[in-house]
């Protein structure tokens, strides 16, 4: 589905620009964060605008983060 809009969520400056390189190169659009914090706000703002999210993001400190985060007022946001 090119020109679907995809987050981003990477604080590797270089991995970012590898993803963003690929998805663009693809038929993509990027929303990007380096934080969980703004994660939130741009997963926020895509729900208000399409709820149907895919994530792919391995266990570790995202959701470390994200976790306690979703409890204070983004419970109706999935986490993957």
């Amino acid at each position: 589905m090119t020109g679907e809009r995809i987050l981003v969520v990477e604080d590797n400056e270089l991995n970012m620009k590898l993803f963003r390189d690929v998805l663009v190169a693809t038929g993509y659009h990027t929303l990007e964060a380096t934080t969980g914090a703004r994660a939130l706000e741009h997963r926020a703002q895509l729900a208000r605008k399409r709820p149907r999210q895919t994530s792919l993001q391995p266990a570790g400190d995202a959701h470390r983060e994200l976790g306690p985060r979703a409890a204070q007022g983004h419970a109706h946001l999935p986490l993957p």
